[in-house]
């Protein structure tokens, strides 16, 4: 299971993903949760907000950079995996504390949680055998 720092996804590991700063890739998912033009979006994303969580309102989707992507769609995922990345290549304590997982299969939360939840972890694994591999 992916708990505590660094992996986690609230650790703080700053990192910026399209020109927008970012505290940990939970802020980044949290700010998803706002809408595109709304200024706290920003605030949120660099954990400076003080909101630790954001609710939807019951939205089913979210703009990013004028696309408009489905929650827990393909798209999602692979924004989340981005951000995953880009917290990833920003700090080498972080790349060290993935490739020290080995083999291990990694999950956060319960079975059917959150799209956080279940792309984070996958790219997190798809992330360890690139490094394992040298490919990045």
């Amino acid at each position: 299971m992916i708990s505590g720092a660094p992996l986690s996804s609230e650790a703080p590991a700053p990192f910026v993903l399209d020109r927008v700063a970012c505290r940990s890739v939970w802020s980044f998912y949290q700010c998803l949760k706002l809408e595109e033009t709304d200024p706290a979006r920003a605030a949120v994303a660099d954990g400076t907000s003080g909101r630790r969580r954001v609710v939807t309102g019951g939205r089913r989707s979210f703009r990013w950079r004028g696309e408009e992507i489905a929650v827990g769609s393909p798209a999602h995922g692979a924004l989340i995996a981005r951000a995953t990345e880009a917290k990833l290549l920003a700090h080498a304590h972080v790349r060290q504390a993935l490739l020290a997982t080995g083999m291990s299969l990694l999950y956060m939360g319960q079975s059917g949680g959150t799209a956080l939840g279940r792309y984070m972890p996958l790219a997190l694994m798809v992330l360890r055998f690139r490094l394992q591999q040298r490919m990045i």
